[in-house]
């Protein structure tokens, strides 16, 4: 959702570098670690990276569009306008819109996919609708 759609395909493609690169550094930790040391030391090198996702996943804002969706117009807009903060920008001018998602008291008989568990959903389009 952040990255600009001119360059959304060379972006992408710099992201998708990062698989090959961790999986390139994980060999040489498991050469350069195993023959003097044992599995768990090669494990907690691998996980050391996990460790410090945990540790900025904080930082990193929640999707605009999810919290749009969900009709948290305040919280939608405190992101946008954090997001404009960081990139030396400011929200345009203008009123943010959401669009909730309002649940109908159909169970899951009902024609609404919104009552549909997400396995349901997931599978409808290989059921032909069902």
């Amino acid at each position: 959702e952040f990255l600009p759609s001119d360059g959304r395909g060379l972006w992408l493609t710099v992201i998708e570098v990062f698989w090959t690169l961790g999986s390139v550094i994980e060999a040489g930790l498991a050469w350069g670690i195993l023959p003097t040391h044992s599995w768990r030391v090669l494990l907690l090198a691998s996980t050391t990276p996990l460790g410090l996702l945990l540790l900025c996943m904080w930082f990193v804002p929640e999707s605009p569009y999810y919290t749009a969706a969900k009709g948290d117009a305040a919280r939608t807009k405190a992101i946008l306008t954090r997001v404009c903060a960081a990139n030396g920008a400011s929200l345009p001018k203008g009123m943010l819109t959401t669009t909730a998602v309002t649940s109908v008291s159909g169970g899951i008989n009902s024609d609404n996919d919104t009552n549909l568990s997400w396995w349901r959903r997931a599978l409808k389009p290989f059921k032909g609708g069902a």
